[in-house]
């Protein structure tokens, strides 16, 4: 194989992997799952009992 014909197999990464609006999505889904990981007011009120 030549160089020509491996230059073309080689993918292309996109700089910077993440843009802001991405990170913003990110920081969403972690906030909305940390919520509901989280033990809730049934939960603390099972535990009284």
């Amino acid at each position: 194989m030549d160089d020509q014909t491996t230059d073309k197999r080689k993918p292309v990464m996109p700089d910077p992997i993440l843009d802001d609006r991405e990170y913003e999505e990110l920081d969403d889904l972690t906030k909305r799952y940390e919520k509901l990981t989280t033990p809730g007011l049934l939960c603390a009120l099972a535990r009284r009992l």
